[in-house]
């Protein structure tokens, strides 16, 4: 389903056809005209109900194809070489996410267990961003303005592992968000 959209709601025929004449605008460029047989075999080709009317009803991959389809899902083979220059190509200031090496910082002192067991206790130990309770490990601790040595309950927020991983992208966005809710928290 796509974000922002009603359930139940349906478009108007106008709408409808509106939209499939753009597709196939897309398909094929104006200027070629299709007859209406074309057309209609267009829809039909699109449309296949389950059952004895799908084009592969009853039949079979052989074995070859099977291992051929196999080893396409896998990729590609690549060797140590490769791999290893591929690696070197998106290392430290080359990577397209690289924080002029702020991840090296080490953590201040005060930044301990206690300090987290704090925070989440805080927190009631569920995720800030979804509200999920921690379940077996305990989730992270985060700086909200990313500074390691700032160690105030203000700038500390307890999210599970996933959330913590995608906060280190977009950093600006998430900070404006975390802020916010803190700034709600205090309310």
């Amino acid at each position: 389903m796509r974000v922002g959209r009603k359930l139940g709601f349906k478009h108007s025929k106008e709408t409808k056809e509106k939209i499939r004449q753009k597709a196939l605008e897309r398909i094929f460029p104006k200027g070629r005209k299709l007859s209406k047989e074309w057309r209609e075999n267009i829809g039909k080709s699109r449309i296949y109900s389950s059952g004895k009317d799908h084009p592969f009803y009853g039949k079979k991959h052989s074995v070859e194809t099977k291992k051929r389809i196999r080893k396409n899902h896998l990729g590609k083979n690549h060797s140590e070489k490769t791999k290893k220059k591929m690696s070197l190509a998106h290392e430290g200031d080359k990577h397209w996410n690289w924080q002029n090496g702020k991840s090296f910082e080490p953590y201040s002192i005060e930044f301990n267990n206690q300090l987290k067991e704090q925070i989440r206790k805080r927190d009631n130990f569920q995720c800030q961003f979804c509200g999920i309770l921690e379940n077996g490990r305990a989730h992270d601790v985060h700086h909200i303005d990313y500074v390691k040595k700032d160690c105030k309950e203000k700038n500390l927020i307890t999210l599970y592992l996933r959330h913590n991983r995608l906060a280190n992208y977009q950093r600006n966005k998430w900070q404006f968000l975390f802020e916010t809710l803190q700034e709600i928290r205090r309310i």
